[in-house]
């Protein structure tokens, strides 16, 4: 899919001339990024990807979109993304094809965004958002799956002054995402997911959403163990900390104000996977912030609850035998129930309408036995064009 998808973006570049759909006028290209660099100040923990020694490729990042019009109702989009975890090197993010079947309805189908957030399209537009970064506890909950190859179903139309836009996407996606700190393959397949967005007067917008898919990981720190276990006889133990085929469940609920100066987002997510020893998640956060002409101070507060299943635990018999594995297993189980409560100060000066400079100071609060409590501070500088 994706190779058809760029022979059809060069195929909209290279219209013939006599076109009307060939006039250069008709191509947009945008594009947008951000330089961010952070330290803990500290030698004893990190946070987030950062150390006490200052790093500014965790969240930098480069992206250039093209939009080409192919008719008078299809459009072809490609957007190319370079990570500084990924040595700024360019990849089709976005490569996908739309149709506007009518003024309310349209179709695409391709690589796109998975609209599981609030601000799950502009995730990395850094400027289009108030935080330094929106607050990792839920948009980190997908565990880095951002994008998939799918075919979405979107209606918008508006009554009034409300804004109605239900959303309804299907599709699969197999990439590397770093999971428990290691490089590892995803698989999703059977990816659903259904939001709906309501705006009302361009001042309160909420959004509900429920995704889902069946996932598969390989090549985690996990591997080891779950061959170990399956080697022993304990296959039972082994299925149920694996993570092939399982299904996860994610309900988001999200809320934003803008009223005068003042700006309230909140959100909240749900997660729960089955058969395997990923937590069930309750995560949530809330944002006041006020505008001064070019400044806006936030202040967030963020929790999140995690519990799992000791189901892989009493898989494995009590004897002598096995008790390095029920130790380990353990072990891993018990670190997997979290409960952490945090505060981010943020502070955003808007340099122009498309640039902002932006400060963040967070204060990290952990229940897991033998984890300090940390601090991040971080400064960056978000831009589009």
């Amino acid at each position: 899919m994706r190779k058809l998808l760029q022979g059809l973006l060069c195929a909209a570049a290279l219209l013939p001339l006599g076109s009307a759909y060939a006039d250069l006028s008709n191509i947009r290209i945008n594009g947008f990024g951000q330089v961010v660099g952070g330290t803990t100040m500290s030698n004893d923990h990190a946070a987030q990807g950062y150390g006490a020694d200052p790093k500014f490729d965790q969240e930098s990042l480069y992206a250039l979109q093209i939009s080409a019009p192919l008719t008078s109702k299809m459009t072809a989009t490609a957007q190319l993304l370079g990570r500084g975890t990924e040595d700024f090197k360019p990849k089709f993010a976005w490569a996908y094809l739309k149709y506007q079947i009518s003024d309310d309805w349209s179709v695409k189908l391709g690589r796109q965004r998975i609209p599981i957030f609030y601000f799950s399209e502009t995730l990395d537009v850094g400027v289009s958002y108030p935080w330094l970064r929106p607050p990792t506890a839920v948009y980190g909950l997908a565990a880095g799956v951002t994008n998939f190859d799918a075919i979405t179903v979107g209606y918008s139309h508006q009554w009034g002054k409300l804004r109605f836009e239900p959303v309804l996407s299907y599709g699969r996606w197999k990439g590397g995402i770093n999971y428990a700190g290691s490089e590892s393959t995803f698989t999703g397949t059977q990816m659903a997911v259904i939001s709906l967005t309501t705006t009302y007067d361009e001042w309160i917008s909420l959004h509900t959403n429920y995704a889902t898919w069946k996932s598969s990981v390989t090549g985690s720190p996990m591997d080891g163990l779950i061959a170990g276990l399956n080697s022993a006889g304990l296959g039972t133990a082994a299925n149920d900390l694996a993570i092939n085929g399982d299904t996860l469940g994610i309900i988001d609920l999200g809320a934003e104000i803008n009223y005068a100066k003042w700006q309230v987002i909140a959100e909240y997510d749900a997660a729960r996977s089955f058969h395997n020893f990923i937590p069930h998640s309750h995560v949530g956060f809330l944002t006041v912030g006020r505008h001064f002409g070019r400044f806006e101070p936030l202040l967030t507060y963020v929790r999140s609850n995690n519990s799992s299943s000791s189901q892989a635990l009493n898989e494995i018999p009590d004897t002598s035998g096995n008790q390095q594995f029920r130790a380990i297993v353990g072990s891993i189980l018990k670190s997997q129930r979290t409960r952490e409560n945090y505060y981010i100060f943020d502070l955003r000066y808007d340099l122009a309408n498309n640039v902002a400079l932006k400060f963040s100071y967070t204060a990290f609060n952990s229940s897991i036995a033998g984890t300090a409590s940390s601090n991040l501070l971080s400064a960056g500088v978000a831009y589009s064009f």
